[in-house]
């Protein structure tokens, strides 16, 4: 090898590193960026104190500033997947975030969140209370095992009755059934899922009225 091809070889490698190492730079300055947006989420201000920071003012201008971080959403995704370094956020703070300015894209992390057993319970509670809002078809299974699941934390199993109620997908009728006849659940929660599956049966008629007079 001539010292001209060494030479073009050294000067290549040195500048795909200088790239990288501009690259890493800047996305751990992006980390940094969203780091600070999800201290400012709007709580009380005595909670925004003890993490140094000024909580904005609604949670409509906390979103707006979150949209304009390029890459926020990736970003979230990768604190939820690997950990974030700051003892002063949770993974739950992380969901919450991602339910905000994420995109279709965080379906699929979401449905991961809800039935893994090993995330912090409130993340699962926040992935079901957004999955049933959203109206994912895709997550009735999922909710409906949950539901059913005696093994399940029981604020989960409520939270997943009410995200089963907005979807409005008729197969989730039984299992809200029968969890309103579970007497191991809470009272309260068992009529509040009585109100909610008489919304879901009134919502499940008039779709399928809708659909008749389509079809006319």
């Amino acid at each position: 090898m001539n010292k001209f091809v060494r030479y073009s070889l050294f000067t290549a490698i040195s500048l795909l590193t200088f790239i990288y190492l501009i690259f890493v730079v800047y996305h751990k300055n992006k980390e940094k960026e969203v780091i600070q947006w999800l201290k400012r989420v709007p709580q009380s201000q005595e909670h925004a104190e003890r993490k140094n920071v000024i909580a904005y003012e609604s949670i409509e201008e906390w979103e707006g500033a979150g949209r304009k971080i390029k890459g926020v959403e990736n970003i979230l995704i990768n604190f939820i997947d690997n950990g974030i370094k700051d003892d002063s956020i949770n993974p739950p703070d992380v969901v919450f975030a991602l339910t905000y300015v994420g995109s279709s894209k965080s379906i699929s992390v979401l449905k991961r969140i809800l039935v893994d057993k090993h995330q912090w319970p409130s993340s699962r509670r926040i992935a079901a209370t957004e999955l049933g809002l959203m109206r994912i078809y895709d997550a009735v299974e999922p909710l409906c095992k949950i539901v059913s699941s005696r093994d399940e934390e029981p604020l989960l199993r409520y939270n997943s009755v009410a995200a089963l109620s907005e979807i409005g997908d008729p197969n989730s009728i039984l299992i809200i059934e029968e969890y309103i006849e579970d007497s191991s659940v809470r009272e309260s929660y068992r009529n509040l899922a009585s109100k909610w599956l008489v919304k879901l049966k009134e919502k499940i008629e008039k779709t399928e009225k809708t659909k008749y007079c389509e079809r006319r």
